[in-house]
């Protein structure tokens, strides 16, 4: 009888402790990650737009080619929706832009200026060239609402 709950035991045991382990990391990580609600306004009316989302966590990367975690959002053609992302607690700052065209680039005219509607979070203002790290930033510690006008 000993060696039959021993033997039980020693094959039920790695199951018991794997899935001690799951169940862990899955609440540890649900615990960490909040929503964001983005209210877009201002947009332009274009049925098959999308706008683009751009999530930097650190300034030295902010506005480069490899943001943290990057969305895209349908506007259906209206010119105020909402969104919600999901991101960790952090430090963040989020470069949007409406793609009208459908290319995935922010296309720009002949001195650089963006062709397309552009924001940034806070609603930083991009004067004489794109916002600093300091005016886009904010924390995520518990969800929240942003709004972002174009």
């Amino acid at each position: 009888m000993i060696l039959l709950n021993s033997h039980f035991f020693s094959k039920i045991l790695p199951v018991l402790l794997l899935l001690f382990l799951l169940l862990n990391i899955s609440v540890g990580q649900s615990q960490d990650v909040h929503k964001l609600e983005l209210q877009f306004t201002g947009l332009e009316n274009d049925d098959e737009s999308v706008v683009l989302i751009a999530v930097y966590n650190k300034s030295d990367n902010f506005l480069g080619d490899k943001p943290f975690m990057d969305f895209a959002a349908k506007t259906n053609g209206k010119a105020d929706f909402a969104h919600i992302i999901e991101l960790p607690k952090g430090t963040y700052a989020i470069a949007f832009f409406q793609d009208l065209n459908g290319n995935k680039i922010l296309d720009k005219n002949f001195v650089g200026y963006p062709k397309e509607p552009f924001a940034f979070s806070n609603n930083a203002p991009a004067n004489f060239g794109p916002p600093k790290w300091s005016d886009a930033v904010f924390k995520l510690e518990k969800s929240e609402v942003m709004k972002i006008d174009f």
